[in-house]
């Protein structure tokens, strides 16, 4: 597990080209963004982001973001918003066949993210937030997002869905190519009406799995998911045979499905119990996810 996860997350292993999207879906994003004009209102946005995480939460989701942050949410808001922006440093760099510099490096142990928390202590809302942030951020990609069910999963789905599309939310005054198309088409997929899969007009695909459902068909065409989330993987009722098997589930048809390059892994889950899929990471009962942060 070590190894995968160094071979397709290693900071030296970086590439600024993403697969092409079917024909159908590269038309209907062509209507909506035209790769040869600017990002309206970048002068805004940049000034934004120079303004750090929390105040770009806070702005672009006001109604979801209205206490304090705990220590262990900016902790987690902290790393995670450093290695978005250390991603998209190395792309730029390597878009000018630049150099990587050493302050953009990434640790193969800075990918990969626990957020382990109560119930009620915003755990899912901090991780559907962190999906939508990667999207507008690294401006597309393919969030893959897991829990126990499919029910689960969907309902998920259409939180990260939400926070776009909320009468509150002012992330398509910033990020206008975050704009939802729907009734695209990915390998022969239409997204309209669907629960567990929808893209936005620059390319960035949001999709829910439920580990209790098959897990076929994850890759879309040549697309493999760049951000993978477990959340809520884990029952109270799960015996140590049920969350073994989770495991296993998660290890050889979750993970591997994922992107080569620039991937990240959050897994969030409150602990409820010794043989947990969460406590035999967290404790390294098991080696899953054993370089995280």
């Amino acid at each position: 597990m070590e190894r995968l996860l160094r071979a397709h997350t290693g900071a030296n292993q970086i590439t600024i080209r993403q697969p092409l999207l079917e024909t159908q879906l590269e038309v209907e994003l062509a209507r909506h963004l035209r790769p040869d004009d600017p990002r309206k209102n970048q002068s805004k946005t940049d000034a934004l982001e120079n303004a750090g995480v929390f105040e770009w939460l806070r702005t672009i989701f006001p109604f979801a973001f209205e206490e304090d942050f705990s220590a262990d949410h900016r902790a987690f808001w902290e790393l995670y918003w450093s290695v978005l922006m250390r991603i998209r440093k190395q792309r730029e760099c390597l878009a000018k066949n630049l150099p990587i510099p050493e302050e953009f490096l990434i640790e193969d142990k800075e990918f990969v993210i626990l957020l382990v928390l109560g119930r009620g202590l915003g755990k899912s809302a901090t991780i559907e937030a962190s999906a939508v942030m990667r999207g507008a951020i690294l401006s597309g990609g393919y969030c893959l997002y897991v829990c126990e069910s499919q029910d689960q999963s969907d309902e998920h789905i259409q939180n990260c869905k939400a926070l776009i599309e909320h009468s509150e939310s002012r992330l398509l005054d910033y990020y206008p190519e975050m704009e939802i198309l729907e009734n695209a088409t990915i390998q022969g997929i239409k997204t309209k009406d669907r629960q567990d899969l929808f893209i936005t007009s620059n390319g960035w695909i949001c999709r829910s799995k439920g580990l209790n459902s098959k897990l076929r068909g994850i890759r879309l065409g040549n697309r493999r998911p760049d951000d993978i989330i477990l959340d809520d993987v884990d029952d109270v009722d799960d015996s140590p045979a049920v969350s073994l098997k989770k495991l296993k589930k998660i290890t050889a048809s979750v993970i591997p499905t994922q992107a080569r390059r620039h991937v990240t892994i959050k897994f969030g889950q409150n602990l409820i119990a010794e043989n947990s899929v969460m406590n035999q990471i967290l404790t390294g009962k098991q080696d899953a996810l054993a370089e995280r942060t």
